[in-house]
Formats: C-alpha cells, sequence, structure tokens
C-alpha cells in the first residue's frame, strides 16, 4: 500500500486574483490508490491555491472525511478493497444526503459507469487519462456550486416543509391571497374557523367568502393599508360558511418580493376571539354584577321599613335579568304560608290572588317547602301545572330563591321573572342568589330589631309607666315615646294627647310655651348629662302648680335615634312651705332684735335705779321676761289672759296662790306689747313682795293690787 502525501486543511488560505475580491480556498480530498494520479491532481490543485487531502484507501478516506469538512472529495471509481460507488454509499449523513460534493474519477469512460456514478450522488465524473489541470480545477468548483445549491434547495424545501407543519397544525386561521385577494391557501384552521375546504376556498376573493357585507368598507381599508406594505393588527367579525358572524383578531402582513415590494400579495392570521370575548364579558358581568351587589347592599342597609326590602332588590336585579315581574313573600311562623310583603308586574285582578300562598302552592310554594331554588325556562312553564300565573303573565324565564336566616329558617322567597328571556344562566341564577341572601340577612335584621324595639318597649312599660316619679321619655324628633302613668294623672292630660313635646307645653305651659320648648330643645341638641329647670304648669283641670324638670340624654335607640328622660316633680306645696318658713325666719329675726333692744332698756334701768344689788335684779327681770315670752309663744303672740299673765308672774309664790295671795277680777285679754309690759312690771311687784315677806317673817297676809 501506498502510504499517501496529506495535506492539512489551512483555514487562513485564500486564493486573490488580481481584480478579484478574494474567496476562501476550497479543501479537497483525494481518494486514490494510485500514487500518479495523486500526484497530478496536487499539481494541478495547489497551483490553483486549493488545500488538498490524500488519502490511499478507501478506510482512511472515509475517516477524513469525518474528521474533516471538504468541500469536494475526487473519489477513484476503483479502489482496492472497495469500489468507489460502495464508498460513495458510506459517506451518505444519517438524511440520506452526502456531507458536499463528489467528483467520480474513472479509468474507462463508459456510459454505464457514469450514469451509476451519477445516481449514486456524484456531481461530475473525470476520466483519468485525460486529466487537465484546467478541466479538474473547474469541474471541482462547478460541483462545490452545484451541491451548494443543491443544499441551499434543501435547506429551503425543509424549512418550507416545517413552515407547512406549521400552518396545517395551527388553531389559527392562516390565509395567503394575491394582490387581487383571492384565495391561494388555506389550512386547516381556516377550514374549521370558517367552515369551508381548502377546494372550496381556493381562488375565490377573500371578500366574496368571508367579508360581511357591513366589514366591506373596512376591510378594503385593511388591504389598502397592507399594500403600501404595512402591517394591521384589528379585531373585527367574519362570516362563517352558515351565515354566522365570528368574532376574530385579524392580523394582515405584505408579502414581499426580493426587492421588498408588495407584488405576491400577503398573509392573513385570523384568530377566533370568541372564547376571549366571552371570557371578557363574563369578567365585565361579574364586575357590574358585584358593583350591583354593593350598591344593593348598601341600600338594604339604609332601608328603614321590611317592605322596602323587595322593591330595593328588584330595582338592581330587573335590568340585568330583563326581569318585569317580582314576587317577594315572608313566611307567617304561625299560619304556614306566605305573604306578600312586595309585588311588580302583577295586574290587580291577579294580585288579591297572589296575597297568600300555601307552602307548595305555585312556583314561590314549592321553593319555600323545598327549601331549593327554583328555575324554569319557557318550555317548563309552558306545560308545568304549578305555573299558572306565570304563563298569565307572559313569562318565559323564572328563577325564585328560598330566603333564609343564618339558623337555617325559612323566611320567605324572592322570585324574578323575564318576558323576553327564554332561560336565565347558571351564572346569571347563582348570582341572583348571591343577592337574595344579603336580602335574607336584611330581613333578619329588621327581625332582630323589631325584637329589641319590643323589648325596649316592654322595659319602658314596666320601668317608666308605672313610675311613681312622673317621667317622659322622648327622642330627637322631639316625639313623646313613653310617659308615666304618675304623669298622667298629675298633669290630667292623656297619653293619646301627648305625642309630641310640643303638645304637652302648648298645653300645660300656656303663655311660657316657647321658654319650655326652648329648654327641651337644647337638651336634645347639647345631650347634657342633666339640666334643671323650674316651671308653673296648668293642669287639664285649670289649677296651676309649679314643677321641677330634671331632663338628660337617656341614650340611643336601636334604629338611631337619640333618647331623652325628663323626670318632673310637683313642688307647689314645698315651695309654699319654703316661702312661709322664710316668712317666719324674717319675723324671728325682727322679734329678736326687738327683744335685745328690750333687754337692754332692763339692764339700763336696773342699773340706774339699783347699783347695789344690779346682778340678782337684772336676772329677776329677765326671768319674769323669759315667763312672759314663753306665754305668748304658747299663745302663738296672739294675745295673753289676764289671769294667766298674774299666774306666771306669781310662780315664785305659787304655794301662797288661794291661800295668802287670792286672785280676782274680770276675764280679761291683753296683746302681746302690753303684756310684755306687765310682766315688766310684775318683776318689780315681787321685788317689794319679798321685802314685805321678810319684813313680816311671813307670818303677816300680803295683798298685792295690780292696777290696769
Amino acid at each position: 500500500m501506498v502510504v499517501p502525501f496529506i495535506i492539512q486543511p489551512l483555514p487562513g488560505r485564500q486564493r486573490t486574483t488580481a481584480g478579484v475580491a478574494s474567496e476562501p480556498a476550497l479543501n479537497v480530498l483525494v481518494i486514490d490508490d494510485t500514487p500518479e494520479d495523486r500526484i497530478a491532481v496536487r499539481l494541478a490543485l495547489e497551483a490553483a491555491g486549493f488545500v488538498l487531502q490524500e488519502a490511499a484507501d478507501a478506510e482512511q478516506g472515509l475517516k477524513l472525511a469525518r474528521s474533516s469538512t471538504p468541500d469536494c472529495i475526487l473519489l477513484d471509481y476503483g479502489l482496492p478493497g472497495a469500489e468507489g460507488l460502495e464508498v460513495l454509499e458510506s459517506l451518505r449523513q444519517p438524511g440520506g444526503t452526502l456531507p458536499c460534493a463528489v467528483v467520480m474519477l474513472t479509468a474507462a469512460a463508459t456510459a454505464d459507469v457514469a450514469t451509476a456514478a451519477m445516481k449514486a450522488g456524484a456531481l461530475d465524473y473525470l476520466v483519468n487519462d485525460r486529466l487537465d489541470a484546467e478541466i479538474l480545477r473547474r469541474a471541482i468548483g462547478s460541483a462545490v456550486r452545484q451541491f451548494r445549491l443543491i443544499e441551499a434547495q434543501r435547506v429551503g424545501e425543509r424549512r418550507n416543509a416545517q413552515l407547512a407543519a406549521i400552518v396545517a397544525a395551527s388553531g389559527d386561521a392562516i390565509v395567503s391571497v394575491g394582490c387581487d385577494l383571492a384565495v391561494q391557501t388555506w389550512n386547516a384552521g381556516a377550514e374549521r374557523l370558517f367552515g369551508y375546504s381548502e377546494a372550496e376556498a381556493r381562488g375565490r376573493t377573500i371578500s366574496e367568502l368571508i367579508v360581511p357585507d357591513v366589514c366591506e368598507a373596512e376591510s378594503a381599508a385593511i388591504y389598502a393599508t397592507v399594500m403600501s406594505g404595512t402591517a394591521v393588527l384589528k379585531e373585527t367579525v367574519r362570516r362563517h360558511k352558515d351565515g354566522q358572524l365570528v368574532p376574530v383578531e385579524i392580523n394582515v402582513s405584505p408579502i414581499l418580493d426580493c426587492s421588498d415590494r408588495v407584488t405576491v400579495g400577503s398573509s392573513i392570521i385570523y384568530r377566533d376571539i370568541s372564547g376571549r370575548q366571552r371570557a371578557e364579558d363574563a369578567l365585565r358581568r361579574h364586575a357590574a354584577q358585584q358593583a350591583l351587589l354593593l350598591k344593593a347592599t348598601s341600600d338594604l342597609i339604609r332601608a328603614s321599613e321590611p317592605g322596602e326590602l323587595g322593591r330595593v332588590i328588584f330595582e338592581h336585579v330587573s335590568s340585568p335579568l330583563s326581569a318585569v315581574v317580582c314576587t317577594n313573600y315572608r313566611l307567617d311562623p304561625t299560619k304556614r304560608r306566605l305573604t306578600l310583603e312586595f309585588a311588580h308586574g302583577i295586574p290587580p285582578e291577579h294580585l288579591q290572588a297572589a296575597q297568600s300562598l300555601e307552602l307548595g302552592q305555585e312556583y314561590c310554594g314549592i321553593a319555600a317547602a323545598s327549601g331549593r331554588p327554583l328555575v324554569a325556562d319557557k318550555h317548563r312553564i309552558a306545560s308545568d301545572p304549578n305555573a299558572g300565573l306565570m304563563r298569565i303573565l307572559g313569562a318565559t324565564a323564572y328563577a325564585c330563591h328560598p330566603l333564609k336566616a343564618s339558623d337555617g329558617r325559612l323566611l320567605g322567597t324572592f322570585a324574578v321573572a323575564s318576558a323576553t328571556r327564554e332561560a336565565f344562566t347558571d351564572d346569571e341564577v347563582v348570582w341572583l342568589g348571591r343577592i337574595t341572601n344579603f336580602l335574607a340577612q336584611a330581613w333578619e335584621r329588621f327581625e332582630a330589631e323589631q325584637g329589641l324595639r319590643a323589648s325596649e318597649e316592654r322595659f319602658r312599660s314596666s320601668s317608666i309607666l308605672h313610675s311613681p316619679v312622673p317621667i317622659l321619655v322622648f327622642d330627637d324628633r322631639e316625639q313623646i315615646v313613653a310617659v308615666s302613668q304618675s304623669w298622667v294623672e298629675r298633669s290630667g292630660y292623656s297619653r293619646e294627647a301627648l305625642c309630641r313635646i310640643e303638645d304637652w307645653i302648648t298645653r300645660a305651659c300656656g303663655g311660657r310655651a316657647s321658654q319650655m320648648l326652648g329648654h327641651f330643645r337644647r337638651i336634645i341638641s347639647t345631650a347634657p348629662e342633666a339640666q334643671s329647670a323650674e316651671l308653673m304648669i296648668r293642669t287639664k283641670d285649670g289649677r296651676d302648680r309649679l314643677w321641677s324638670f330634671v331632663s338628660s340624654a337617656l341614650g340611643t335607640q336601636s334604629d338611631g335615634r337619640r333618647l331623652f328622660v325628663c323626670v318632673a316633680q310637683d313642688v307647689t306645696e314645698r315651695k309654699a312651705h319654703d316661702e312661709q318658713v322664710h316668712l317666719l325666719t324674717r319675723e324671728v329675726n325682727h322679734r329678736a332684735k326687738n327683744m335685745l333692744s328690750l333687754v337692754q332698756a332692763i339692764a339700763r334701768q336696773t342699773a340706774a335705779r339699783e347699783p347695789e344689788d344690779f346682778i340678782g335684779r337684772f336676772i329677776e327681770r329677765i326671768r319674769a321676761l323669759a315667763a312672759n315670752q314663753d306665754l305668748l309663744i304658747r299663745n302663738e303672740w296672739q294675745g295673753v289672759d289676764v289671769e294667766d299673765l298674774v299666774r306666771a308672774e306669781l310662780a315664785h309664790f305659787a304655794d301662797l296662790v288661794g291661800s295668802r295671795i287670792a286672785l280676782d277680777g274680770p276675764k280679761l285679754r291683753l296683746k302681746a306689747a302690753a303684756a310684755q309690759a306687765i310682766g315688766l312690771h310684775g318683776a318689780r311687784a315681787r321685788d317689794q313682795c319679798r321685802q314685805i315677806r321678810r319684813s313680816v317673817g311671813g307670818r303677816r297676809p300680803c295683798r298685792c293690787g295690780l292696777a290696769i
């Protein structure tokens, strides 16, 4: 075996020609068992700048072909141990293609050899004995160029196949049209979206196939924009084969030629957005329902009467559900019947029959009895014997929800019906159930408030109505909430006549009404802890009585009203007594001053006449004065009998009265001032009697005279 002369590849090597741009040198692998032929090839190619590798047999040639990247292989047709065609087959890659251009070298220029070589994949063949350097170089260059074109075509075909597979597998409709808008390609996605097969669509204009009449102007504007070289992305509608309109997102792009001009047509991608629109519509409906739910909840909280609750809910659900009929029943727990609280859309001639339902009667009664929602569409309403009233009212869609308390108790039902819808959707039924739950909670709240108010009324009745003290309870609207029996009895005005604060004040205060009304209004506006006032009132029987009022804030009622309490007391007698005490105090003060003046006069007289025995004489006279005062007080200063006065003055000689002292004379009554003067004179007379008694030793009788 001849050891080949191997030339390693030099990637940086280039061949240049004057005036011609440099090109990378071609790498050539020569597989030939004849050294002379390899030398000849080497001389021919190296002179032209080719980079050579050489192999003397098939095995070495295959190794070099796999380890390097030759641009062309010169393969000897007749190699020892393996023919050139076998080596050619061994060179094939997994995909069946050759890695580079192959030129076959053969010793005989027969047609069979050439045909076999060309069929096996060689791009040219050369005869060894006719080998010329120029012919060899041209053959190699031509084969390399041809291989590259074939490879580029093969890559393009693979890419086109991939693109075609992508287009075929795409869920979107992908269509290409010419400049005349005639359909050129129509994928499976277009068949599914619009209903036309490719055979039906090909050659027809896109406007004829799927553009609705109302969108023709829009479509023309889109394609005019695309033909100017600008892509268009837009949401619109297109027509299905059956006439239904399909919401789509359309993406139209121009197809450009090699000069970047729009001469081929355009590609159109249609994406079905009906699912997305349904999701968006559902989100919008959900947001709108949530907003309505929030608004309805707020209105339910502000409602002041249970009868308003059904009306509030119907006002919010009527538009979204296209409802024209509404019934709101409340369960009477004692009779186990449904009583109509609110109704809309029921004519007067049928309203009386709908006022009360038994459990199980009509749709509302069935929903109440089962405790589950009842939903009926147009067909059920038309044939159901329990839908008599709904058929009369022309309803075609119906939904009724039982209203339940938090503990599961049945409170009533709420139902709506539409005359334009064939059925309510599941989402609408669920939403209606959610909003009726809030209605049930509002009813339960009203029940609790009513119970609380009843409890408050019972409390007021027990603690206020029978109070022995006059008590009046009123609210911040000047309404009298409760009045005690004591107030009624002492004023004489009945409870029926006392509805408002102004009613009481007008009757009881007369000309002083504005003063008293101002007092109560100050209480309401300032809510003090306590505020008192006294005012003369007139009872129903015309008596003027002085009442003392103490008023204060009581608290806040369960319905939000502020309550106030007024406690009254009739102080007429106490006031008169206080006036009398005050008068007596002034009188005592006056008489005490007079008494002090009298004592002062006694002291002066005693000191002037009897200075040697001043203390004894003064004390005696003060005692006489005290006795005289006692006598006057016992007679309430209305005067004194003369006999009583004498006996008081002779109290120290009581043992001598009747025996040695004789009291005799007509019955006379002295005024208070005269009694005081005589009392002082009697004190001096007693002094004289003591002197006489001492002089006679008590044995001689004594007669004292008192001249008036």
